[in-house]
């Protein structure tokens, strides 16, 4: 492969930051098999891997994607209503950065038809969904729904060209306030939970715990990993797959992810 990476400028001193990748090209020459042997492509190709909104950062003059137009301004949004200004906290910033990610992620998937369940994509939109409300809740302290009033500055500033959020528009609020009110009901109960059981850990948590914070009180796996890696903790994954194993059994449904 050959990247192709742009110097922001030396205003920025963190080399990471400072140097964007924004373009990789992969040359495809080969087939891996399951048993990983190699044979050549019939019709190699070249993957050419631009990023639009990595472009878009160096074209409006800005330090990352989250700085660029659109998503800025859905930023700005929440950040008003939150209370916040953007670039004054580091970690703030960082809450900012991953609520809007979700919420955009969120607005397209139900759009796009997808539903909160407990399987496949329909899991993926209840787990970010949740994922965000929770850092919503550390800055807010509240559990009533936040998120669902913001999708409508997703809706305006993409339905340009994506005008299928704008014929969804109905769905995507009403869809994602359901989801924040349902999880807002066992928030507050499943977080104490957690908070209490990492206090009383070793450098492992009980993996069954955390199944049945999940199953109990709809706390997916990526967010009680994300406060337990926080705290520098990791999840015994192995004993979390028996549970959820034992409970798709005992239940007849293998309906959890």
């Amino acid at each position: 492969c050959s990247e192709i990476y742009y110097d922001l400028g030396d205003h920025i001193s963190d080399p990471e930051d400072r140097y964007l990748e924004i373009w990789n090209l992969v040359f495809m020459e080969f087939l891996k098999d399951e048993e990983g042997k190699f044979t050549p492509l019939e019709n190699k190709n070249i993957d050419t891997g631009a990023g639009l909104e990595r472009i878009a950062t160096i074209l409006q003059g800005v330090n990352n994607s989250f700085e660029t137009n659109e998503l800025f301004n859905v930023m700005q949004s929440l950040a008003k209503d939150l209370g916040l200004e953007y670039g004054k906290n580091p970690d703030h910033d960082l809450y900012l950065k991953i609520i809007t990610d979700h919420l955009r992620c969120l607005c397209f998937l139900i759009a796009d038809g997808v539903r909160p369940s407990n399987m496949g994509r329909g899991y993926v939109l209840r787990m970010i969904t949740r994922r965000a409300a929770r850092f919503v809740y550390l800055i807010r302290n509240q559990t009533d729904a936040f998120l669902y009033k913001h999708c409508t500055s997703v809706i305006q500033n993409y339905s340009l060209a994506y005008p299928e959020l704008q014929a969804n528009s109905e769905a995507i609020v009403s869809v994602c306030r359901k989801e924040e009110e349902a999880f807002a009901k066992t928030i507050v109960n499943g977080l104490a939970l957690l908070e209490e059981k990492l206090k009383a850990s070793g450098k492992m948590v009980d993996g069954e715990f955390i199944f049945d914070l999940y199953s109990t009180y709809g706390l997916p796996l990526e967010l009680s990993k994300d406060i337990v890696e926080e705290q520098g903790l990791t999840i015994d994954l192995e004993a979390y797959q028996k549970s959820k194993d034992a409970h798709s059994k005992a239940s007849g449904t293998g309906n959890f992810k």
